[in-house]
């Protein structure tokens, strides 16, 4: 599925919710590039508005977060959300094909 980059400026939010408890642990923007970086090194990276710059979560500190999947939320009236596996939610979710398994969170954008 394909992320409408260019309608919301660039920058979609993402929110980044831990594996097993479904947890939201970040919201955050991403643009295409930090999508994309996402994917390729299965660590959240965010595009900061403040810095004007790709932001890899843990930069600085050394806490990253690894993401074992990439769901795409599909908009429902007023609301996306992300819905992890095996737990109904008011909206739908499309997985992307991301990262690899055993790694602690997940990462949904907003269309």
């Amino acid at each position: 599925m394909d992320i409408a980059f260019e309608k919301a400026g660039g920058l979609v939010p993402a929110i980044v919710q831990h594996d097993r408890t479904g947890d939201v642990l970040m919201l955050g923007f991403m643009n295409e590039e930090a999508l994309a970086e996402t994917r390729r090194t299965h660590e959240v990276v965010f595009f900061s508005r403040s810095r004007n710059r790709l932001w890899k979560k843990g930069e600085s500190s050394g806490h990253v977060l690894k993401v074992r999947d990439v769901r795409v939320g599909l908009r429902r009236g007023r609301s996306s959300c992300p819905r992890r596996a095996g737990r109904a939610r008011p909206c739908a979710t499309k997985a992307t094909g991301a990262a690899s398994s055993g790694e602690s969170s997940r990462t949904a954008a907003e269309l």
